[in-house]
């Protein structure tokens, strides 16, 4: 799916969403994320488009969030593109693959099947990893854990994003001593600036607000004509 919407910072720009974005091209956020010059000619296309710039993505992602809203259609299609794959389960799993020093045996760990085992068998099992020693439950490294070797910087944002929303609605930060999760942004080195983050953050969190809002409006509109099929004939004709 391709679709256009307009840049709220930005008149002389439009953005795009290409679900089939060219896999292979070098790229600060994401091949499908791109935009084009219009100089301020609505959404008339005047240039080729291209991968936006990472200073584009706070805007990018702000209006497509507005986008969404207005077409909720469009946002039940392509919610499952941009909501995190990693779920609490699998985020609380990773965070507790912890290496020891004192331990005995070779410990192996598997995400797929949520496992640590001691077997030496699992050393040739596709789904188990080593336990190696920079995995010691902390924010960083339960990111890594999680990240795949084909991610991109937006995968690897929304990774982050996924942990630190878990990490910070848990008591891990006062029990573990590794305190509240940083924004991804700054543990991407995208940015030192707090506040930029932070935005970066918030306009992350509209996308997937709407995303939500348009699961729900399809949820209720369900609900809906399920009851009024159950309805005596009678009092729909009224």
């Amino acid at each position: 799916m391709r679709f256009a919407f307009p840049s709220l910072a930005d008149g002389q720009i439009g953005f795009a969403f290409d679900s089939m974005g060219l896999s292979g091209r070098v790229v600060e956020v994401s091949d499908g994320f791109l935009e084009f010059q219009t100089y301020g000619d609505g959404l008339v296309q005047h240039s080729p488009e291209y991968p936006i710039p990472r200073e584009h993505l706070t805007d990018y992602l702000f209006s497509l969030a507005g986008f969404l809203v207005s077409r909720q259609d469009v946002a039940e299609s392509i919610g499952y593109r941009l909501r995190p794959d990693q779920r609490a389960d699998l985020i609380a799993f990773a965070a507790s693959v912890i290496f020891t020093e004192t331990a005995k045996k070779q410990r192996f760990y598997s995400l797929a099947e949520r496992r640590i085992s001691t077997s030496d068998a699992k050393s040739n099992d596709r789904r188990y990893e080593r336990i190696e020693n920079w995995m010691d439950g902390s924010p960083d490294a339960t990111a890594r854990l999680l990240v795949h070797s084909w991610y991109g910087p937006w995968e690897h944002f929304q990774v982050r994003y996924a942990v630190r929303e878990w990490w910070n609605s848990t008591d891990r930060a006062s029990k573990t001593g590794y305190g509240w999760c940083q924004f991804p942004a700054i543990d991407l080195e995208w940015t030192k600036d707090t506040d930029v983050a932070r935005t970066l953050n918030h306009a992350y969190e509209a996308v997937l607000l709407a995303v939500d809002a348009a699961d729900a409006a399809h949820r209720v509109k369900a609900l809906t004509e399920e009851y009024r099929r159950r309805l005596p004939n009678e009092v729909i004709a009224q």
